[in-house]
């Protein structure tokens, strides 16, 4: 398991909830040979260890256990149903979708399974295809919201470089 994930939050927030509320979800592999792999719950499950190693450990600890039938499909909405309090930010969303969508799911079908709209879907898709890496840095640093990106490639046609120059303009005057 790699060990860069991001979870101080957690470190915090496990030991003073008393453990976990949602589910790991893991598939059987071979379950006559004990044979299992997290499909969802990574940064739960890499807290959980860093906790155990540090002599915090807990009795029960709610899992679901799928089936070899587990797909991608599956895997990803998973992934954005059970972030509970760690909602994906919209940049993740659109990535998420997107993938959801080359799987084949249509947008109608991830608006109704994410509980929201058809638009949204659209939205956080067309951020995630043209927003560039300068600008998904200035969204994940908080300069500025995915809201407003998504306002400024409307306008520049998703042109993701003319959007980016309009960003960082506005960035640098707000400095």
């Amino acid at each position: 398991m790699k060990d860069n994930y991001q979870v101080d939050d957690l470190l915090v927030s496990i030991p003073a909830m008393g453990g976990i509320e949602t589910p790991l979800i893991v598939q059987a592999m071979n379950a006559e040979r004990n044979e299992f792999r997290v499909a969802h719950g990574y940064r739960r499950k890499f807290a959980l260890d860093k906790l155990a190693e540090s002599g915090i450990t807990y009795k029960d600890v709610p899992v679901l256990i799928v089936g070899k039938d587990w797909d991608d499909r599956r895997e990803l909405f998973a992934h954005l149903i059970h972030n509970k309090g760690v909602r994906l930010n919209l940049y993740e969303q659109g990535k998420a979708y997107t993938k959801l969508i080359e799987l084949k799911v249509s947008r109608k079908t991830i608006a109704r399974w994410d509980n929201v709209t058809e638009a949204h879907v659209g939205n956080v898709v067309n951020l995630f295809e043209n927003a560039t890496p300068k600008v998904v840095e200035a969204i994940n640093q908080d300069k500025i919201a995915a809201t407003e990106v998504m306002a400024i490639l409307r306008d520049c046609a998703y042109d993701g470089m003319a959007a980016e120059h309009f960003i960082i303009k506005a960035i640098e005057a707000a400095k």
